[in-house]
């Protein structure tokens, strides 16, 4: 045998041996992922409810509230403003609805771009499946409703069942899009997550942001942890087969995007530390932290919105790949961390006063606000405006007390407003757990402050 020949037979069987060591490295450490897992068998229903669905069928409203006794009120009358008085007038009301020509346009290209579901029912019930494998006790979803809900929502979640708004998976560009929905509404950052991509993983972290992991009350640390679990989650919920899936799919970002926070990752925790807001609980920070928006507001504008859970994802999913924890193990880590579950002990019941004092000129107009919260520490402090809601629940209505004093500048009752608007969105979703709608209001916030120019620089 000829030296070049045994030299061939040597690189032949090296290459063979790596090929062999490296197919043996990569199966261990698939086998060894936190993230991977079994999926259990599970019953979903999946039904198409579109607008001229109900048009064709015509079903009682008796039938509608029968089957789907959470949707039909927030679909007809929230969505398509049609008042459910009687069978032949709500038909009568949706007929005009989808004589409209945007929404025949979308009804059409809905009909036409989402004939065949199945893909995303196969990948939506796996994830459940692999959901129910690790969290034996977690309640799936029994219907997932495809349906058009005139731009409201990506995906909402009621006790039973999930809804999904097809439209707002047409594309942000679509012809369809640009032309039926004001750009002041829907500006270009919205317009960029419409896309079919997200659709699954909008419904699985839908029902996991909504029953699995509730929000949190505390410092911003622990809601990014939060956003971080259910992340992770999420991710795992979607490995269909246990094959990766990209981060910015998770994430609801582009490419460009996920590339960016990767490499500002460090300086986004400089400026979080050098800003304290980590453990800090304002609600205005928190928002401009986690919430949808065209970009995280106190960094450059080139950067990705959502920061906060970004960070929070790469902190949950980093420790449990390095101590190769289940997602089981690390839902419960951070619920121990965080959360004392040391029985209260009882204490007598208490009463606090909270004291407001206005005092008015010859027209009874306020000229000066001082107020005093004993449980606060606050005495006679001075303030140029509030807003006092005080709910009957007798008479089921709002009493309402609204003041402010002639030196207030309307600069300052811009921020006053957009600042009580994010806090009502808070306390709606503390208080209700309806997570999608306090989205919107955010939102909604943000467009506030764009348009009275009061975002910070």
């Amino acid at each position: 045998m000829t030296p070049i020949m045994k030299n061939k037979i040597f690189y032949w069987l090296l290459s063979a041996v790596l090929i062999l060591l490296s197919f043996l490295y990569l199966s261990y450490l698939t086998a060894n992922n936190p993230l991977d897992s079994e999926e259990n068998n599970i019953e979903i229903k999946f039904t198409n409810l579109l607008p001229t669905t109900l048009i064709n069928k015509k079903p009682d409203l008796l039938s509608l509230h029968k089957d789907y006794p959470d949707v039909t009120p927030y679909l007809l009358e929230f969505c398509y403003g049609i008042p459910l008085t009687s069978d032949s007038s709500y038909l009568q009301e949706l007929k005009k609805f989808i004589a409209q020509d945007y929404v025949l346009k979308t009804e059409r290209e809905l009909k036409k771009r989402f004939t065949d579901l199945n893909h995303h029912k196969t990948r939506i019930k796996g994830a459940f499946g692999r959901l129910k494998f690790h969290f034996k006790d977690f309640k799936t979803p029994e219907e997932v409703i495809f349906s058009n809900t005139n731009y409201n929502y990506n995906a909402t979640c009621y006790n039973e069942s999930v809804l999904v708004g097809l439209e707002r998976y047409i594309g942000g560009n679509h012809p369809v899009i640009i032309e039926a929905l004001n750009p002041s509404d829907f500006p270009e950052w919205i317009r960029n997550g419409m896309e079919e991509e997200f659709m699954d993983r909008d419904v699985v972290s839908a029902w996991i942001s909504t029953l699995l992991i509730k929000e949190t009350t505390g410092f911003h640390i622990e809601e990014m942890i939060r956003w971080g679990k259910i992340h992770v989650i999420t991710e795992m919920g979607l490995r269909i087969d246990n094959k990766d899936i990209a981060p910015e799919e998770i994430l609801r970002w582009s490419n460009i995007q996920y590339k960016w926070a990767l490499s500002n990752e460090s300086k986004f925790w400089k400026y979080l530390m050098d800003e304290n807001l980590l453990f800090d609980s304002n609600e205005k920070n928190r928002a401009y932290l986690i919430n949808n928006g065209p970009y995280t507001i106190g960094l450059p504008k080139e950067s990705p919105d959502r920061m906060g859970q970004f960070l929070g994802y790469q902190m949950v999913r980093n420790y449990i790949l390095r101590k190769t924890l289940s997602c089981q193990n690390c839902h419960q880590l951070v619920i121990k961390k965080y959360y004392n579950h040391t029985p209260l002990k009882k204490h007598p019941m208490k009463s606090s006063e909270i004291k407001i004092d206005v005092e008015l000129n010859e027209n009874n107009l306020p000229t000066n606000i001082n107020w005093s919260a004993e449980d606060g520490a606050i005495k006679d402090e001075n303030a140029s405006a509030f807003l006092l809601s005080i709910w009957d629940p007798k008479e089921k209505n709002t009493m309402k007390i609204d003041l402010w004093t002639k030196d207030m500048s309307i600069e300052e009752m811009k921020q006053f407003f957009h600042q009580s608007l994010l806090s009502m969105a808070d306390t709606f979703e503390k208080a209700t757990g309806e997570n999608l709608i306090c989205e919107d209001l955010r939102d909604y916030c943000l467009h506030f402050a764009e348009k009275m120019e009061i975002l910070p620089e």
